[in-house]
C-alpha cells in the first residue's frame, strides 16, 4: 500500500503518511472531497519537530505551524478508522481542534497516541465503537525536548475512560509508570469486561496494578522496566487479598525483570508462557517461579545454550505439571567457531520431561573474533575456521534427533530448525516473522522520531519453517518418520490444543494419525 494520500474509487486503499515526499510540511493537505477519503492516517512525531524549536508567542509561525495544518486535515477527514498521532499532547496545545476532531470521528476503530497523559482521557472516553487503542504515555526525559513534564499518570482516570468503550478488545499501554492515588483500591473496582488483549511496553510494576480489572483477558505481554518510581516493600502480615484467577490462553514475557511482582501482585494461570529473553541467573529463580505460578501447558524460550543449568529443567515435572510443548531458541553458546558443549547437552538437560512435542530453533556461531596481529591468529585462515564450524554445527543438528527421542519417550512431534546459518545471512526460505508492522523504536533509542504503525500487540511467536526446518512424527517405540512441514504445522497447532484439553498420550497419537500428508 502506498505510503502517500492518493485518490482512488475505493475509499478502503485510501493511506496517507505525513509528512511524505508527496505532501512535506508546509504543503497543502489537499481539499476537503480528498479529505472525506481518507481511512489510515499516520503523523509521525518528526512532524511537530519544527513546532518544538519556535516560541508560541512567535503567532505568525502559530498560523502555519503544522499542528494548525493538521487540525485542517481532521476536521474534513471524519471517515478515518485507524489512526496514529505521535507528540499528540503538545500538538493539540497548540491546535484544540486536534482533539475535537478527533472526538467526533464515528467511525474510528483503531487509535494510536503518543505522549499523552491523562489530560487526553476524556477525548478517548468519546469514542464509542474503539476496539484498538495503544496509549503512549510521556516519559520524564521529555522535558529535555522543550516539553514540561508533569506527572500526570494514574489508574482512576484511565480506567473511567475505559468503561466508556464497550467494544474495546485490545489495550496497549506503553512507558505506563501511574503514581499512586491514597485510597486507591484498584482491586475493588467495576471489572472492564470486554479487554482481551493487554499490552504493558515498557512499562513499571506499578502498571500491573490494572490486570484484574479486566477477567476476561485472554492474552497478557509484559514488558516491564524500571522507569525511576521505586516499588514499596511487600508488607508485613498477610497483606492485601490475593486476586481471583485470571486464566490466560497467553502469557507473553519481554523478559523476566519483575516477576516477583507478577507473582505477588497477581494470580495468573496460562496456557501458553512465552519469554523471550532468559539469562543464567534467572533460570534457577525467576523462572521457576512464573513456572510455578501460571503452570502452563506450552512453555516458548529464547536464551543461551550456557544459560540452562540442568537443577532448573529437572524441577520442571514438579513446578508445571501441565506442561507438555515446549519450545527453544536456542541461541549460540561463545563466539569461539565449533563451541556447540551446550547444544550437545541439551538432550540431557531435557531427559524425563513429559513432552509432546518438542520444537527446537539453533542458531549456529556468530562471526569469531579475529585478532589484529598476526601472531595472535590461528593458523587456519578465517573461511577455513568457519567452514569447519559450520560442519560441526551441521553435525551436532543431525544427531539430535534421535538423541532427543531417547531422552524423552513421551515425545510424539519433534521439528528442528537450524535459524541463521554460521557466518552467514538468514535463511532466505525462513517465514516472515508475523505480527504486522508495528515496531517498538524504543528498542533502537530516540522513540520520539518513530513512525508508528497502529498495531497493538507486540508478541511475535517464535517461526519455524522453511528449507532449514525438519519435522518428524515419532512413534511409541521411538522411531523417527520425517513429515511435510505442512503436516507438521498441522500436527502441532493439534498437538498444542489436545495438551490444552488435557488429553492422553493415546489421544495425541489418534491426532497426528488422523492429519491429511
Amino acid at each position: 500500500m502506498a505510503r502517500m494520500l492518493f485518490m482512488s474509487h475505493s475509499p478502503a486503499n485510501v493511506y496517507m503518511k505525513w509528512p511524505s515526499p508527496a505532501f512535506p510540511q508546509g504543503q497543502s493537505l489537499g481539499s476537503p472531497p480528498r479529505a472525506r477519503n481518507l481511512e489510515v492516517l499516520i503523523i509521525a512525531a518528526a512532524t511537530f519537530r519544527e513546532d518544538r524549536v519556535h516560541a508560541e508567542a512567535n503567532a505568525a509561525y502559530a498560523e502555519r505551524s503544522d499542528a494548525r495544518r493538521l487540525g485542517n486535515l481532521l476536521l474534513r477527514a471524519q471517515n478515518i478508522r485507524e489512526l496514529y498521532v505521535g507528540w499528540f499532547e503538545p500538538a493539540t496545545a497548540r491546535d484544540p481542534r486536534i482533539g475535537q476532531a478527533i472526538a467526533s470521528m464515528a467511525r474510528l476503530h483503531m487509535l494510536r497516541l503518543a505522549t499523552v497523559s491523562d489530560r487526553c482521557l476524556p477525548l478517548v472516553q468519546s469514542l464509542h465503537g474503539l476496539r484498538c487503542l495503544s496509549l503512549h504515555y510521556m516519559y520524564p526525559n521529555l522535558a529535555m525536548e522543550g516539553t514540561e513534564h508533569e506527572d500526570a499518570q494514574t489508574i482512576p482516570p484511565l480506567l473511567a475512560a475505559l468503561r466508556g468503550l464497550p467494544r474495546l478488545h485490545t489495550l496497549a499501554l506503553e512507558f505506563f509508570d501511574p503514581a499512586p492515588v491514597p485510597g486507591q483500591n484498584t482491586g475493588a473496582s467495576p471489572p472492564i469486561s470486554a479487554v482481551a488483549d493487554l499490552s504493558l511496553v515498557t512499562s513499571s510494576v506499578h502498571s500491573l496494578e490494572i490486570v484484574p480489572v479486566f477477567p476476561n483477558l485472554r492474552s497478557l505481554f509484559l514488558d516491564l522496566r524500571d522507569l525511576g518510581r521505586p516499588e514499596a516493600a511487600p508488607a508485613a502480615g498477610a497483606g492485601p487479598p490475593r486476586p481471583r484467577p485470571q486464566v490466560l490462553r497467553r502469557l507473553a514475557l519481554h523478559s523476566l525483570y519483575g516477576v516477583d511482582s507478577v507473582v505477588r501482585r497477581l494470580n495468573l494461570i496460562t496456557e501458553e508462557l512465552h519469554i523471550k529473553d532468559v539469562e543464567q541467573n534467572e533460570m534457577s529463580g525467576s523462572l521457576l517461579q512464573i513456572m510455578r505460578a501460571a503452570s502452563p501447558v506450552v512453555l516458548s524460550l529464547t536464551g543461551w545454550v550456557e544459560d540452562l543449568p540442568t537443577n532448573a529443567w529437572a524441577e520442571l515435572p514438579t513446578l508445571a505439571p501441565r506442561l507438555r510443548v515446549l519450545d527453544l531458541d536456542i541461541r549460540p553458546a561463545s563466539r569461539n567457531p565449533g563451541s556447540y558443549v551446550g547444544l550437545e547437552n541439551i538432550p540431557d538437560l531435557l531427559r524425563g520431561l513429559p513432552l509432546y512435542s518438542l520444537r527446537i530453533s539453533a542458531t549456529g556461531s556468530e562471526e569469531p573474533y579475529w585478532p589484529r596481529s598476526r601472531e595472535s591468529q590461528p593458523a587456519e585462515g578465517r573461511e577455513a575456521l568457519m567452514a569447519r564450524a559450520n560442519q560441526r554445527f551441521a553435525d551436532v543438528l543431525a544427531a539430535l534427533p534421535r538423541q532427543l527421542v531417547d531422552a524423552v519417550p513421551t515425545l510424539r512431534l519433534l521439528a528442528v530448525m537450524e535459524k541463521v546459518p554460521c557466518g552467514g545471512l538468514e535463511d532466505a526460505d525462513a517465514p516472515e516473522r508475523p505480527g504486522g508492522a508495528y515496531t517498538r523504536s524504543s528498542d533502537q533509542g530516540g522513540y520520539m522520531n518513530a513512525e508508528f504503525v497502529p498495531l497493538s500487540n507486540p508478541f511475535v511467536p517464535l517461526a519455524f519453517g522453511g528449507a532449514r526446518c525438519r519435522w518428524w512424527r515419532v512413534g511409541r517405540k521411538g522411531e523417527l518418520e520425517q513429515v511435510a512441514e505442512g503436516k507438521g504445522r498441522r500436527a502441532y497447532e493439534s498437538v498444542k490444543d489436545a495438551c490444552v484439553r488435557a488429553e492422553s498420550i493415546s489421544s495425541v497419537e489418534r491426532t497426528i494419525d488422523s492429519l491429511p500428508v
